[in-house]
């Protein structure tokens, strides 16, 4: 498996991507707070099975 070389996204940017992908964020700083305690990989990835809404044909995060 390739590793592949993605920026470096500061805690700001990986904010506005998550509101991209359509999590409701209400208070930044604690968001801040979460992402540099647990990262955005466990976030998104360790925990997406909490922010999916299952469909028999597409998933989408809730």
């Amino acid at each position: 498996m390739e590793l592949t070389s993605r920026p470096f996204k500061n805690l700001d940017q990986q904010i506005d991507i998550l509101r991209q992908k359509g999590m409701l964020i209400e208070n930044d700083d604690y968001a801040k707070n979460v992402l540099s305690k647990i990262g955005y990989y466990t976030l998104i990835n360790g925990y997406k099975g909490l922010f999916l809404r299952k469909n028999e044909t597409v998933k989408s995060f809730v």
